[in-house]
Order: C-alpha cells, then structure tokens, then sequence
C-alpha cells in the first residue's frame, strides 16, 4: 500500500473538522486512538465506527471518518478481537510493584461520611461538587445535596475515564441518587471503553467499574435514598484530593449532642443489628440522629461499610470531628473546677498560689 497526496488530504480535512466540533455521538472516541498509516488502528477505528454507527449516522463527522478510511484502502486489515471476549491483556494491567496490601481504600457514604486513604472517618457538610480522586487515569467526583433539614447525603457520583492507548477509550460514567435501578452502562450509552475498562451491573442498585491498567476498582451503590462510592488505588495513583486530604476542618461536623437517652439507644440498637461497630458505629448512630431514617440509614450505612471491607479497607482507627460546643464548655467546666480544687489543696498546705498558674 503506498500513500498518495489525496489520503493526506482528506485526513487533514478530517481532523480539522473534528477538532472544532463538539462530540455529540461519541464518534471522537473511535478517532481519538488512530495513528496515521497504520492499518491495525484503522480496523480497529472501523470496529469502534460499527458500534456508533447508529447513533452517528447524521454526523457529518462520522461520514468523514468512514470516506477517509475506505480510501486508505486497508480492506486486508483484520479487526482486533471485541472486547467483550478478549479479556485485558498484559498490557493493560497495572504494573508498579506495589503490592496489593498497600493499596488505598476511600469511600463517601451516608450524611455525608468520608473514609481517606489514610484510615481517618471523617463527617462533613459540603455541599456542591467535589473531586474524591483526580489522577491520569480517571476522575471522580462527587456531589453532596441537603437533605431534609440538617443532613447533606451523596446524590451524583460522576467517573470520568481518561483516554490510555487502547486500554481506556475517553468516557464518563454517571450515577444519580435518582436513577433506579442504577445505569449499566456509560453516559453515551456504549457499554464497552477498552481493553482495560470493565462496567459491571452486580445489581439492580450495585455497579462495579474496574480499570485494570490504574489498578482501579469502584463500587457504587444506592441504598433507599442513600448513594455511596468506595474505591481502591494504588498509593502512586491516591492524588491530592478529597480521598487523601480529607474535608477541611471547618467542614467538620461535629458528634450529635443534647439528642434524648431513648433516640439514642434506639440509633445505636439499629446500627448494630447493621454489624457495625467502633467508629463506623458511630457514624450510623449520626446518620439515624440527623435523618430521622432509623432502619434505612442504618442499612445504608451497613451496606457501603461492606462495600469498604469488600476493597480491602480495615476500621478506621479514628472519627474526625469537630468537638461539639457542649463538649468544649464541659471540657472548660472542668478543667476550671480542677483548677480551683487544686489552689484550695495548695492554700490548706500554705503554699503560694501565683495568678495565672492555674488555667
């Protein structure tokens, strides 16, 4: 096969056009990974036009694509195996030598509870959309709506998966707290992203994505009205985000108090039947106080602490929080009543108390 100045041509032309155009079909997708002079990608090119074929067939741009491809005159060239029965190769597996005992594990559940890659169970009220994980591979982000009158719950996670060779094909996955039962398959409808991407439904309301060239795997899930996302990472892959930093400490809420000895004991009766216990306990007892769902939120909260378990996490060795006002006037109470104890012992034995010696 040998290359004349009208396939460069109708090649130039086409990438000009693609480049200044949005992508409503996803046909870029199937452009993206093509390297000029190649017949191999051009098969591959042509298997991924045949899966858009429906939804693009009035882009102009697929047209261009497929005019420009038959004139490559690449007829011999034989299309790679689907997909869906040629599993991930080497090639894309994630290879760095961490082994998978050091891996991280994050999760954001509840109202709204965040698990970091350094084992802190954090409660926070942000509200808006924010970046869990944001590395070369993939994106997630988050967003956190109010719910009721005091509780802010997990009500979109957005995955968006970076373009890597053959490996990953650019997309985005979406889950809403809406959507019942959970999508299966990703925001432009294909259910395929590459060699190295696998979108699984495990249930009408639990999706496992996996991305075996990072190393990734996410499980997301609804639980009632209740979203969670928990997901592993190679420590090289943990970025700065939300996962790593943890919420701000002015986001920090802090432990329910003042609440009525019998709600209490009911939450934590219902966060227990859930098989929850330390820090995660508590967070359940929290999430059934602020959103007056006690089996729900007890459930909920069980279920994304599985998923957790599930990806490897142990229990988090602390709860962040912010002290309530009511610990930290108790904590002064107390250590003033200490203070006057202490100059009352000082003064029967005759000793000196200087001013400001006791705080």
């Amino acid at each position: 096969f040998r290359w004349s100045f009208s396939h460069f041509v109708v090649l130039f032309y086409c990438d000009e056009f693609i480049r200044f155009a949005a992508d409503k079909c996803g046909v870029l997708s199937c452009y993206a990974n093509y390297k000029a002079g190649s017949c191999d990608n051009v098969a591959e090119s042509r298997s991924c036009l045949s899966r858009v074929e429906k939804e693009c067939a009035g882009d102009f741009r697929y047209r261009l694509i497929v005019t420009a491809l038959d004139q490559l005159n690449c007829s011999e060239a034989t299309p790679p195996e689907t997909w869906a029965s040629n599993p991930a190769k080497e090639t894309c597996i994630w290879q760095s030598g961490e082994p998978e005992q050091d891996w991280r594990q994050c999760s954001l559940y509840g109202d709204t509870h965040l698990r970091t890659f350094g084992g802190e169970l954090q409660t926070c009220r942000a509200i808006g959309a924010w970046p869990l994980v944001d590395n070369a591979y993939l994106e997630v982000r988050v967003t956190n709506s109010l719910f009721g009158k005091k509780a802010t719950i997990l009500s979109k996670v957005t995955v968006g998966i970076r373009a890597h060779g053959g490996c990953a094909m650019e997309t985005v996955y979406e889950a809403d707290i809406k959507d019942s039962p959970l999508p299966g398959v990703f925001a432009d409808g294909a259910t395929l992203a590459g060699k190295g991407v696998r979108l699984v439904a495990l249930s009408p309301n639990r999706v496992e994505l996996v991305l075996t060239h990072a190393g990734a795997r996410l499980l997301i899930r609804r639980q009632g009205d209740f979203l969670s996302v928990a997901l592993r990472l190679p420590p090289t892959l943990a970025g700065e985000q939300l996962c790593l930093r943890g919420c701000s400490a002015s986001e920090r809420l802090p432990a329910p108090h003042g609440e009525p000895a019998w709600l209490l004991e009911e939450a934590d009766v219902a966060c227990r039947a859930a098989n929850l216990t330390g820090a995660y306990l508590d967070a359940c007892v929290f999430d059934v106080l602020a959103t007056g769902q006690k089996d729900m939120a007890a459930e909920a909260s069980g279920a994304a602490v599985a998923d957790l378990q599930e990806l490897g996490a142990t229990t988090p060795y602390r709860i962040v929080q912010q002290p309530s006002a009511a610990v930290e006037k108790s904590a002064s109470a107390a250590a003033i009543v200490a203070g006057l104890l202490l100059a009352a012992v000082l003064h029967a034995k005759g000793c000196t108390v200087l001013p400001g010696a006791v705080r």
